[in-house]
């Protein structure tokens, strides 16, 4: 009994860092356009619409986004063009999902969805590829 009881302990225990790791659903900081550590732009928040981007190191590097819907503006990314004077309501954020190459969202507002993709081609296999400073952003309603 002693032996099961040390054994049942020790599984639990080897499952404890797996449950932490899946714990954390959202990274600190959500990479949008990143190419070196003085070329990069991130999103700081949950929603992307909740907050203007900046660079790592915390200064502003304002990106917006707005769509219009049927007549009416809506934003998916950024504060806005002006914060203090136009109020643009935000999109629905649907989701979202960070891969070493890719930043994925998707927004519903109004019956439209919108999905936007962030990719940087980072493959450290193909040195011409790393080289360029590019970020592809794809999208489609």
């Amino acid at each position: 009994m002693k032996s099961f009881r040390m054994i049942l302990a020790f599984f639990v225990l080897l499952q404890l860092p797996a449950a932490c790791v899946f714990s954390q659903q959202r990274p600190p900081a959500t990479p949008l356009i990143t190419h070196d550590p003085y070329f990069s732009i991130w999103s700081t928040s949950t929603n992307l619409a909740d907050s203007d981007t900046v660079h790592w190191t915390l200064s502003a590097q304002p990106i917006n986004g707005l769509i219009r819907i049927d007549g009416k503006a809506y934003r998916f990314m950024g504060k806005g063009p002006n914060s203090r004077t136009l109020v643009v309501p935000a999109m629905e954020q649907i989701s979202s999902a960070v891969t070493p190459t890719h930043t994925r969202y998707e927004f519903r507002q109004d019956g439209v969805s919108l999905k936007f993709t962030f990719f940087t081609p980072a493959l450290p296999n193909d040195i011409d590829l790393l080289s360029r400073p590019v970020t592809y952003l794809t999208w489609s309603a």
